[in-house]
């Protein structure tokens, strides 16, 4: 008998986490990706993310793969942050420009979301351009990178380097 790994035993923890949840507060998804609370009287209501700091605590993801969706899920979660899956790169500008995120992760080798197209839009915007954006790469393929900084992202990085550094990424944003 093998025993999963510690990274996923703390993805399933976080899965495990948010599925009980407390019943006054269930997370909703809307089919273009946006998360919104659903409280107790049925009433649906869109809140800003910010802590304490007056910093926003939502940040955007524009992944494909499920395994890293939950990883950042579970790890956002975990930091009492709040992450959004958009379906689209449109859904992602317009979550942009509304819920003001901490920070925009992206996987480089996404087809759906044109990484760099995106990124450009968005660093083209003077309402958006400060956001931080964080791209992760395979390894082997550099190209990515290159292509990844001409595009305006503030943080490119392999993906095992994404994975080790989660944690700290989500809650320092783009820091190094």
């Amino acid at each position: 008998m093998t025993f999963p790994s510690e990274s996923t035993r703390t993805v399933l923890h976080g899965l495990l986490d948010a599925m009980l949840q407390c019943p006054a507060q269930q997370r909703r998804f809307a089919s273009d990706g946006r998360t919104s609370l659903e409280l107790k009287s049925g009433a649906s209501e869109q809140h800003e993310y910010t802590g304490k700091s007056g910093m926003s605590q939502h940040v955007i993801a524009a992944v494909d793969d499920m395994f890293f969706a939950s990883k950042i899920r579970a790890t956002a979660e975990h930091l009492g942050l709040v992450v959004s899956f958009p379906r689209s790169a449109e859904t992602l500008l317009a979550q942009a420009r509304t819920a003001a995120p901490a920070l925009i992760i992206f996987d480089l080798h996404s087809q759906r979301f044109e990484p760099f197209a995106t990124a450009t839009a968005l660093k083209a915007d003077k309402d958006l351009q400060s956001i931080p954006l964080v791209g992760f790469f395979s390894h082997v393929q550099t190209d990515l990178q290159r292509r990844a900084a001409d595009a305006g992202f503030d943080r490119i990085m392999p993906r095992s380097a994404f994975t080790k550094h989660l944690a700290e990424i989500l809650q320092n944003g783009q820091s190094r």
